[in-house]
């Protein structure tokens, strides 16, 4: 058999507070004509504006965006700088188009003076031509006077002198030929006031066809003219003999 339940003894206190909120709630009775004015009074009222919405700055953006957007403003900051005006480059001065002057056509002269280069018309011998010139190089108190031969044939013997005449200041500073050294001598004599420069074909030596060159190289006064200088050439081809003689400047 079930036992009896015992009877619920509450706390007179929370007996207490709960009767009391039922009486209240029986109590209360809605006041419906104060509802109906609140409702009608906020119908009258204006419509209340929606919240603004802060614009996000392009540095809280989409990261994509935000980069699009720097270059998009870096872009525009170059152009900016291209098409603006350039304060640091320096402007150039336009420059006066000058015609070039015609060059005067040379006038034939010769000359007589050392540092003026002159040369006198070759001389030809069958096999054998010449042709004696100051050098280009020469100047008021030095001189290179040159011999260039040209043969057609071998030469069996060969003799090149270049006379140069040697008053007081004249001395000897050098000279030389692009023939084989083994194959020529040179020599200088003083003789009669002058300078011999003599380049000699050594026995059993000979000298193909070409061009071949002799120089003389003499220090001088200033003022000094090549009027009374000279050379000669004595070349052999087998059984035949070519001479030839010139000047370096006009008497």
């Amino acid at each position: 058999m079930s036992q009896p339940r015992e009877p619920r003894h509450e706390d007179p206190t929370t007996e207490y507070v709960r009767s009391a909120l039922h009486e209240a709630a029986q109590s209360y009775r809605p006041g419906r004509t104060a509802m109906v004015e609140r409702v009608a009074a906020g119908r009258a009222a204006p419509p209340r504006p929606a919240p603004r919405r802060t614009p996000r700055s392009f540095l809280t953006m989409h990261p994509v965006g935000a980069a699009v957007a720097v270059a998009a403003v870096l872009a525009v900051s170059v152009i900016a700088v291209r098409s603006g005006p350039d304060h640091d480059r320096p402007v150039a001065t336009p420059r006066p188009v000058v015609a070039a002057p015609t060059p005067a056509r040379p006038v034939p002269t010769t000359a007589k003076a050392h540092g003026q280069p002159s040369s006198t018309p070759p001389a030809a011998n069958g096999f054998l031509s010449t042709r004696g010139a100051i050098d280009a190089h020469s100047v008021q108190t030095w001189a290179q006077q040159n011999v260039t031969i040209t043969n057609t044939r071998t030469l069996g013997s060969l003799r090149v002198t270049i006379t140069v005449a040697a008053p007081a200041g004249t001395s000897v500073t050098g000279k030389f030929t692009n023939v084989p050294n083994a194959d020529v001598t040179m020599t200088v004599t003083h003789a009669a006031g002058a300078l011999i420069y003599a380049f000699v074909l050594r026995d059993g030596a000979t000298l193909a066809p070409g061009k071949y060159e002799f120089a003389a190289q003499f220090n001088h006064r200033a003022g000094r003219t090549a009027d009374r200088d000279s050379y000669a050439v004595v070349a052999r081809t087998g059984g035949t003999y070519a001479r030839l003689a010139g000047e370096f400047g006009a008497r």
